[in-house]
């Protein structure tokens, strides 16, 4: 098998697979022990490049989506989507998709962009940006059809314009990084049918362009990136690294810059990146089934200027290949708690899956002992438990919280395990879960989550007294939460509307109640959130717009509940609505019932034990 630069592997029939045998790490982080598996301490970015058991998919002849997720790259963690495109292949071709241009520019989502304009396109990226600090002048240079859309309204100086990727007749893309001297720039290369500027510079015919690079500016923070770079043996690579969130580190151009030199590129380009980041693969689930891969920074998917798509072939599937989705795990637990964690999995591949030839084995890295398996032959199952192709299972694991002494974050990792080829698809992060595990407390009921959609957890003790109440596909993605089917809205223009969460406890005492709700830019703020308990009622208001409050756990306190029933549902509640808003609210139109989630955390004061259960 030929490895190319970076460490990818060339024409396969199966995915590149590394020694199973890489180290565990611990990182620290987020105030609490969050344990997950990682590179080696002490590589270089080169080392941990190559060392990585990259996620590949082949989407279509000569186009291969690579996907890893590194606990830390460049001093972060690192949230990274390649697809590679083999320039050799002669079903391969590109195009630039856009949207209207100034002096009235508008903007679309890149995953609706590209399917209505080039819908045989089979991945994509955002490209550049159309304005520059507001003042409506373009910062960038397009060219359709061999006609120019866009032509340079910035300084020849500009950095932002000394890079290009262009698009020849016969559909081949090249990273240019070369901007003509000549009055009008981008407008003098004559080679390219069409072409789309942008910049800074990474890497020109494999050196680095630090030295071009200004002192001060945005570049000097970690932000989002996406990056077209092009290699020695003629391969495009488009690249895209999320930023801004507490898993996603995000890079500066410098890193940008060492990042692109270990993947194997010769020239490299930064395009729009921050919020406008976005990768595209057609026919993967993604974001809400929008095909959108990446993790992006804002509330929502962004509405972008352009895009830069490849076209090709339908690839030849893969003997062993999987998709996971619907993953649900509990957010909590306490030490030796049994817990249950369930994903779909789809056979994607053209072998049949059994019990004798797949199995589930602990990810990040391989090789490696998980403290939640109290039997690495007997812990998990599928049902059915043979999967023709195209056809899928619910997978169970069955675990155990592990002793901690005191509160531990932990982000486990499994993956599928076939028993000669050794790992495959979904990516070896996709049956993952992000959990919390507490100290044990004799007679302590676990945790429960209570949600308002239908498919959400605990939804019987969930209601709706108030009408206005309406389903959205937005993806709510906290721990512990079921992102699949509709969440639960409500419109804001009329006051007083709210919800209401009403669970029965098995054992009385004091509880911590957290919520969580699913990103909107259209939430409005704020939301009131009312616990009615037994000492009395607590209010409090939480800004619903914070993309950063979104899909978390925010707590509203500790309060006692009691064993006290109507018959179908607790006598306590938690009600979510907007009493405290004028209508019409002055921002956002709409707040989201989202989950709630019950935390024992003690015994009432002065109550004999017998009276908890």
């Amino acid at each position: 098998m030929r490895m190319k630069h970076g460490g990818f592997c060339g024409e396969r029939t199966a995915p590149c697979r590394r020694n199973a045998g890489a180290t565990t790490a611990a990182a620290l982080l987020l105030g609490g022990l969050i344990l997950t598996a990682g590179a080696v301490q002490g590589q270089t970015t080169q080392q941990k490049i190559d060392a990585a058991d990259w996620f590949e998919r082949p989407i279509a002849q000569g186009v291969t989506w690579r996907y890893y997720h590194f606990d830390n790259l460049l001093g972060g963690h690192q949230n990274i989507n390649i697809i590679e495109v083999d320039l050799n292949d002669p079903n391969v071709s590109f195009n630039i998709p856009y949207r209207v241009p100034p002096p009235n520019p508008s903007y679309q989502q890149l995953h609706t962009m590209v399917t209505q304009q080039y819908p045989n396109a089979v991945a994509a990226v955002n490209g550049s940006a159309y304005l520059i600090s507001g003042d409506g002048s373009p910062n960038t240079y397009l060219r359709s059809n061999s006609t120019t859309i866009i032509p340079e309204a910035q300084a020849a100086t500009s950095i932002w314009l000394r890079g290009a990727l262009g698009v020849l007749p016969n559909g081949k893309a090249t990273v240019l990084t070369s901007r003509p001297t000549a009055a009008g720039g981008w407008a003098n290369e004559p080679d390219h049918r069409d072409l789309l500027a942008s910049g800074p510079n990474l890497l020109a015919g494999g050196v680095s362009q630090a030295g071009a690079l200004p002192t001060t500016g945005t570049h000097c923070d970690r932000h989002p990136r996406t990056i077209l770079a092009s290699t020695a043996d003629n391969r495009l690579l488009m690249v895209t690294v999320d930023g801004r969130q507490t898993f996603a580190a995000g890079l500066t151009c410098l890193e940008m810059i060492e990042l692109m030199q270990a993947l194997g590129a010769h020239n490299a380009v930064s395009f729009d990146g921050g919020g406008s980041t976005t990768m595209f693969v057609k026919g993967e689930p993604g974001y809400a089934n929008t095909g959108v891969v990446n993790w992006f920074s804002d509330s929502n998917i962004r509405a972008v200027a352009d895009g830069i798509a490849v076209t090709s072939t339908a690839a030849t599937p893969l003997a062993w290949d999987g998709r996971a989705t619907n993953v649900t795990a509990p957010a909590v637990a306490r030490t030796n708690d049994p817990i249950t964690v369930t994903a779909t999995l789809t056979n994607l591949g053209s072998e049949t899956w059994t019990s004798a030839n797949v199995s589930v084995v602990p990810s990040r890295a391989f090789g490696r002992t998980s403290t939640f398996v109290p039997n690495p032959a007997t812990f998990w199952s599928m049902n059915p438990a043979t999967v023709a192709p195209g056809q899928s299972t619910t997978l169970t694991l069955n675990l155990i919280a592990p002793v901690v002494a005191s509160d531990t974050v932990y982000r486990e990792h499994f993956a599928l395990w076939h028993t000669s080829n050794g790992y495959f698809g979904p990516p070896d992060n996709a049956i993952f879960f992000s959990m919390t595990v507490r100290p044990e407390i004799v007679g302590a009921p676990p945790a429960f989550v209570v949600q308002g959609t239908a498919t959400g957890p605990n939804n019987h003790w969930y209601s709706e007294p108030t009408g206005g109440w309406a389903n959205s596909t937005v993806g709510f993605t906290a721990a512990g939460v079921s992102n699949g089917g509709s969440q639960r809205y409500c419109g804001a223009g009329t006051a007083n509307r709210y919800a209401e969460f009403k669970p029965e406890f098995d054992v009385a005492g004091i509880y911590k109640v957290e919520v969580s709700f699913p990103p909107s830019s259209n939430n409005i703020n704020p939301v009131l959130y009312t616990v009615n308990h037994m000492d009395g009622v607590h209010t409090q208001n939480i800004n619903q717009n914070s993309s950063s409050l979104a899909n978390t756990w925010i707590s509203l306190g500790q309060f006692p509940f009691s064993t006290a029933t109507t018959g179908k549902a607790g006598v306590h509640s938690v009600t979510v609505g907007n009493a405290s808003v004028v209508a019409p609210p002055a921002a956002g139109n709409r707040f989201y019932s989202g989950a709630v989630r019950f935390d024992y955390v003690g015994p009432l004061a002065d109550v004999p034990e017998w009276n908890l259960y």
